[in-house]
């Protein structure tokens, strides 16, 4: 599956289009936030895409997650479409705890702010969230086994944390039961640590293994 973020600034639907074409699947990751008309119909033009799975940033609040996941099931029902998986995005991989306290004036710690937010996405009947590997067993004791949790966030053991703060490796992520792994620069980037894209996946799936 491929992550299609910033490339959608640049290439727009085409790029997906495309992907799609070559049979392989998307996760559109634009975390959308806006009102919840605005989201509804995002959530219905990546509908439209045939992407897999596409995420909404869960402090947009509870009605316009609601929005989104309605307008959704309404819509690829209506038209006949394959419905995306939809997530939420709790908090930010690259957030730490003097963020939360300092710039968005909460008292919570990160992990009562991850559970909170995964909880109103679940409520709302998303499918799961995007949440820091560090946050697994917490969100999947909050939600239950089947909630989703997609983990950016991942470092194998070779690679650099970059601008990630919550981060663990591909085999400790799985160990505590990451659904879907988001693994971007220790990949693109691979040719830092002296080695192909294809042998980075291998390397990657045999620390996973």
């Amino acid at each position: 599956m491929f992550k299609v973020n910033d490339a959608f600034v640049k290439f727009g639907p085409e790029l997906i289009k495309e992907i799609r074409k070559k049979g392989g699947e998307v996760f559109l990751d634009l975390k959308f936030h806006d009102i919840p008309n605005t989201v509804s119909n995002y959530a219905k033009a990546a509908a439209e895409l045939d992407v897999f799975v596409f995420n909404v940033h869960c402090l947009g609040g509870s009605e316009m997650i609601k929005k989104a996941k309605e307008s959704l099931d309404e819509y690829c029902e209506e038209k006949n479409l394959r419905k995306p998986l939809i997530v939420g995005v709790t908090i930010l991989t690259s957030m730490e705890e003097n963020t939360l306290k300092e710039e968005l004036k909460t008292d919570l710690s990160i992990e009562e702010m991850v559970k909170h937010l995964a909880l109103l996405a679940k409520k709302a009947g998303l499918d799961g969230v995007v949440c820091s590997p560090k946050e697994i067993e917490l969100i999947k004791k909050a939600c239950g086994k089947e909630f989703l949790c997609i983990t950016p966030g991942i470092r194998p053991e070779y690679a650099y944390s970059d601008d990630q703060k919550r981060i663990l490796t591909p085999k400790q992520a799985v160990k505590k039961g990451a659904n879907f792994l988001v693994i971007g620069r220790p990949i693109i980037q691979s040719e830092k640590y002296g080695m192909k894209r294809v042998e980075a996946v291998k390397k990657i799936m045999e620390e996973i293994i």
